[in-house]
């Protein structure tokens, strides 16, 4: 893949600034089966002028950015999308927490269970 300009989306942070999200060739061309050919990963989406512009960002775009997906309270308003560039190949750092059925109740549910 070679010589496609970036695609640039003009975005609103949570605070209704606009920012400007770049999207490179290698995330929005692939390749066929055989190399031999690349095309958009993308393709026209007729949606009406009430309910747009859309777009959806699938998985060729998903696989090089982390996203986060908030409903807050459930309301329009409260609805965030976070979008950060993922670093490929990296390994996430996950705290371990401690389970809600820890060691200790287990016994108690078996009890339980047995008694009945």
């Amino acid at each position: 893949v070679g010589g496609y300009a970036p695609l640039v989306y003009v975005l609103r942070d949570a605070a209704g600034r606009p920012f400007e999200l770049a999207v490179t060739q290698e995330t929005y061309m692939i390749a066929s089966e055989d190399g031999d050919l690349c095309r958009p990963a993308f393709m026209k989406l007729d949606v009406s002028r009430r309910y747009g512009p859309a777009m959806i960002l699938g998985e060729v775009f998903m696989r090089r950015f982390f996203t986060v997906f908030s409903r807050g309270d459930g309301s329009l308003e409260q609805a965030r999308v976070g979008i950060a560039r993922a670093r490929i190949g990296a390994t996430p750092k996950v705290r371990r927490r401690k389970s809600p059925f820890s060691t200790m109740e287990a016994p108690g549910i078996m009890r339980h269970q047995a008694a009945r």
